[in-house]
């Protein structure tokens, strides 16, 4: 484990950013976040993530055109894709497809968290001019709707390794060695094929309606999502959130519901809260009501209850503890 803390990038919870946090979005054909990963001859991002206990997410919602390969190597982390979730323990792995809604918080009863990432473009793997091989071995897993994330045990990731493991991957990133491009492919050019060979076929009488049906879902719950995290600081009001997506206001909370289990009022009330202990660490003397009021609540006791209950502490506990690290 001491070794893979020297990282490429190494995001902590002392950092001022959570990753891809302040980042700016994009609504086109789909809606992602505009983030590159790397470079063009080197589509890939390999860093390290470590935190301490937190009840709420790490990191909140978000989605990006790579795909994202997360290996656990300290700790619990609790990933939410859409609706779904999926306790990652310490020695297992976890493949996020590209486009897919994404969280991570740290799981319950897990003091401590930390996990080797990989997020890269498929295109790294063969390059969409190889129109066959492209149709044959990338399409069946990045236009699978209903293949979100796929979960590979630790037994099994050994087995795919062959030598070259996650901690390998990262120390010749780390270190730029001679060949890293070309053995950070093989790594991720087995994984592909191992995702390949083991996902669930899909149900034959799963309608392409129905199909239609989630994609649109998301589709509007990331318009949603990117409304709310841009007029947080607002008194923003379900009537506005749902104007947003041209949806009635009961439809909204029906549509956010499916993809995400949890209401648009929800989403924005546990936003608002990260959002707050962000700004604690870059504005340390801020009182709790300028607090309060900088992430949306009229209410400071209202915000004290609502940081209790999703942090699990006050405001002034929370602060007190993280001056602590």
């Amino acid at each position: 484990m001491a070794e893979t803390k020297k990282t490429i990038r190494q995001l902590t919870e002392n950092e001022t950013h959570f990753l891809d946090f302040d980042l700016r979005y994009q609504i086109e054909e789909e809606v992602y976040k505009v983030r590159k990963h790397g470079h063009r001859d080197y589509p890939v991002d390999v860093y390290c993530l470590q935190y301490g206990e937190r009840p709420l997410e790490i990191i909140p919602f978000h989605w990006h055109k790579e795909a994202e390969f997360v290996y656990v190597t300290e700790g619990c982390g609790e990933y939410r894709i859409s609706d779904d979730s999926y306790l990652i323990h310490e020695g297992e792995a976890l493949f996020i497809n590209s486009q897919a809604m994404h969280s991570l918080s740290v799981a319950p009863k897990s003091q401590n968290y930390s996990s080797i990432n990989i997020i890269f473009n498929p295109d790294y793997l063969i390059m969409p001019a190889q129109t066959s091989l492209y149709a044959k071995y990338i399409y069946p897993i990045t236009q699978n709707q209903e293949l979100r994330a796929f979960y590979i045990s630790g037994e099994n990731l050994k087995k795919l390794s062959s030598g070259n493991g996650v901690t390998e991957i990262l120390d010749c990133n780390l270190n730029e060695r001679p060949g890293y491009e070309i053995q950070t492919r093989e790594f991720l050019t087995r994984l592909w094929f191992y995702i390949l060979e083991n996902i669930p076929k899909n149900e034959a009488s799963e309608s392409t309606a129905a199909k239609s049906k989630i994609s649109l879902d998301e589709k509007r719950t990331k318009e949603a999502i990117l409304f709310i995290e841009s007029h947080y600081a607002e008194a923003l009001t379900l009537e506005e959130i749902a104007d947003s997506i041209h949806l009635s206001k009961s439809e909204c909370c029906r549509c956010i519901k499916r993809c995400l289990n949890m209401t648009p009022f929800e989403y924005l009330m546990r936003f608002r809260i990260l959002k707050s202990t962000q700004i604690m660490s870059t504005q340390k003397t801020a009182s709790i009501a300028d607090l309060a009021s900088a992430v949306g609540f009229n209410s400071c006791s209202y915000f004290n209850k609502l940081f209790r209950k999703y942090m699990g502490c006050t405001p002034s506990q929370y602060r007190k503890k993280m001056c602590d690290f």
